[in-house]
């Protein structure tokens, strides 16, 4: 087991200690985190310039020093944050809905911890101690994965908060800094046998990766692409406050307005007042036609400019009719999105994760009680088991609705390496059957996402490993333009046209009936031809690629 993981595992345990702990120790704990942070503020501020310096030398923009440049003042703010979260009524165990049924059963909803969660954020250093004190107040374990930026002062906050926890007689382990780079963030986010759910926090490219890597079900927000728009009554010294305000007092934070809209009525004489200002300020404005007629050397707006969020001191400009194009203008980017949510949002597994996950944990206490009689663990672990299918398959149909709606980035993929590797990693199961591997890999450089790639493989290895007999055979050939896998076995219980439906699987499968589907998926999205056939006792998928 890897150290990350270690950590991940360590955060499961803890969790399930936490759910025991009661308000008064939580809002201890809280309060002593803020106490703590006050009291270390040389070492954080130490920390913070060492953090600084390393970014200057980095060439970071000014705007994402702000966002990690932390002083006496941010840090009093930070610590007043966790003091009055300390304050806040403990939420767990509330009753917030309760109903009887006609049966005469009373049925109630009630608010629960979560179990571990999973923040990873850029630069912004606050972030370490706000998310742990949230996670803490809602009976929740939290692993922390910082951006490199911060790593010196984050280490020292999360030094702080854990001995306020270890303080309070809560478990250590309940909030951890995750050290290393990008490949401890891959490896945290296969980790759903611990981690229950994962929060990103940051920009798009951030947010993108992890949801297309994460097993487990992720919380998060779209781009901070604000807007002001400046009406034709608007008072013209309120206006000039504002856009100035919102643009310029923090402009690498997420909620920092990155467009301007203002009626063309008032944009003639208000626009270059508002401007003039943003200028002096160092922000710097592209705008669209109408906007540049009234502003000398502003640069063209592209179209991509209007759904861009900068998180820097630039800002596009567009001069409207009316309130109505400025809300079209507004929620153009939502629009095009439409179709793609659209159908996310229509497949049940989305709605399924919570529960699954609030399920397992509940049962995970419960295998735990040492109270309990071999009669009742029986049940219980069963129940477990099929929890863990359930989630199994959850993530396969969330997968399938992401290949579906093209929410994948192409890269170069060389895929004889990458096919070692899966081999390496299936070597236990190999074994565990007595199989005997043959390989022929030439060298291809395939044009495909490479997490898709590394889903393609997996699948098909593993539908062959699986489906194979005790002291079988796989044979794997990478040859010009084409893939076969084939492996022993008997023939299929079922028609073999169906292979690639989901849900289609052999009687005695272990499997979800979705692997095949999903290979199915990522051929059709990047057009790879795909066929299956069964001969001389082999079972063999061939995949071209076009």
């Amino acid at each position: 087991m890897s150290f990350v993981e270690d950590q991940a595992r360590r955060a499961r345990e803890a969790s399930i200690l936490l759910r025991r702990a009661t308000a008064g120790s939580k809002s201890a704990a809280l309060k002593a985190m803020g106490a703590r942070l006050k009291s270390r503020l040389p070492d954080i501020l130490e920390a913070n310039k060492a953090d600084l310096d390393q970014a200057k030398a980095e060439k970071l923009s000014d705007a994402k020093l702000d966002r990690l440049k932390l002083d006496e003042k941010r840090v009093d703010e930070i610590a007043k944050a966790l003091t009055d979260i300390g304050d806040q009524p403990d939420p767990v165990n509330r009753v917030y809905d309760e109903r009887k049924a006609p049966s005469g059963v009373t049925c109630k909803r009630v608010r629960v911890p979560i179990g571990v969660i999973l923040m990873i954020f850029e630069s912004r250093p606050n972030v370490t101690a706000e998310a742990a004190a949230l996670c803490l107040r809602a009976g929740n374990a939290v692993l922390l994965k910082g951006g490199h930026e911060a790593a010196r002062t984050n280490r020292m906050i999360a030094t702080c908060l854990q001995g306020a926890v270890a303080q309070e007689g809560l478990p250590t382990d309940a909030v951890q800094l995750v050290e290393g780079g990008h490949e401890a963030i891959d490896e945290l986010l296969l980790l759903d046998r611990w981690i229950d759910v994962v929060i990103p926090r940051g920009g798009e490219g951030l947010i993108r990766s992890v949801v297309e890597k994460a097993r487990m079900p992720v919380i998060k927000h779209y781009k901070g692409n604000c807007h002001v728009y400046v009406d034709e009554a608007a008072d013209p010294i309120m206006a000039r406050t504002i856009v100035l305000n919102a643009k310029t007092q923090r402009p690498a934070t997420c909620n920092a307005a990155e467009k301007l809209l203002i009626h063309e009525r008032v944009a003639e004489k208000l626009l270059p007042q508002i401007a003039e200002r943003l200028i002096k300020a160092g922000v710097k404005l592209r705008g669209d036609d109408a906007a540049r007629r009234l502003i000398k050397d502003m640069k063209v707006a592209t179209e991509q400019d209007w759904s861009e969020e900068y998180l820097d001191l630039i800002m596009s400009v567009k001069v409207v009719r009316d309130l109505d194009e400025a809300i079209r203008q507004m929620t153009q980017t939502i629009t095009k999105d439409y179709e793609m949510l659209k159908n996310f949002a229509d497949n049940a597994s989305h709605e399924m994760q919570t529960p699954v996950a609030i399920i397992n944990s509940k049962l995970d206490l419960l295998i735990q009680d040492t109270a309990l009689s071999m009669e009742h663990h029986r049940p219980i672990q069963a129940m477990y088991d099929a929890v863990g299918r359930l989630r199994q398959l959850n993530q396969s149909l969330l997968l399938l609705t992401k290949i579906e709606n093209n929410q994948f980035v192409s890269e170069t993929v060389d895929l004889a390496p990458l096919i070692e590797r899966k081999l390496v990693q299936l070597e236990d199961p190999v074994k565990d059957r007595r199989l005997t591997v043959h390989t022929e890999l030439d060298a291809l450089q395939l044009p495909i996402n490479g997490y898709l790639a590394d889903i393609l493989l997996n699948n098909l290895l593993t539908n062959a490993i699986r489906h194979n007999q005790d002291g079988g055979q796989v044979n794997i050939r990478l040859r010009g333009r084409g893939l076969r896998v084939s492996n022993s076995g008997a023939a299929l219980g079922f028609d073999a046209s169906t292979i690639f439906d989901r849900f289609t699987k052999g009687m005695h499968s272990g499997g979800t009936g979705l692997g095949l589907a999903i290979v199915r998926q990522i051929c059709d999205n990047y057009h790879f031809g795909l066929t299956y056939s069964y001969a001389g006792e082999m079972h063999t998928i061939d995949i071209t690629f076009n």
